[in-house]
């Protein structure tokens, strides 16, 4: 059973929250970078590493972010449902495991989607 584009989007903007939620504790966390590192050679090995796994995560929410509000704006142009690459609809199985979705499988896994 697929979604009305008013479900797909109290999901969308829900997932959105809390993910700006994680954003904001991830920017939290990579506060202590003020501090300055350990001496111990094995504690500011693994703090380095910790900052690069922050760095990561915080670059990855942001993307996702960016993927739920474009899904927010593709609802809001009435366009729920349509792929914004060939115009077809999107199937609805796609758009219940991936509610966010802009773009049909065919045109998600198209080479010229894994360049963009």
């Amino acid at each position: 059973m697929s979604k009305t584009p008013n479900q797909a989007r109290a999901e969308i903007a829900r997932t959105r929250e809390q993910l700006l939620q994680r954003l904001e504790r991830i920017r939290v966390d990579a506060t202590h970078r003020a501090a300055p590192l350990s001496a111990d050679s094995p504690d500011r090995a693994q703090e380095q590493e910790n900052d690069e796994v922050l760095d990561r995560l915080d670059r990855d929410t942001g993307v996702l972010l960016a993927q739920y509000h474009h899904a927010l704006e593709h609802i809001d142009q009435g366009r729920y449902g349509i792929c914004e690459r060939c115009g077809f609809a999107i199937d609805a199985r796609r758009l219940d495991a991936v509610p966010q979705a802009t773009t049909c499988v065919d045109c998600a896994v198209a080479p010229s989607a894994r360049a963009a």
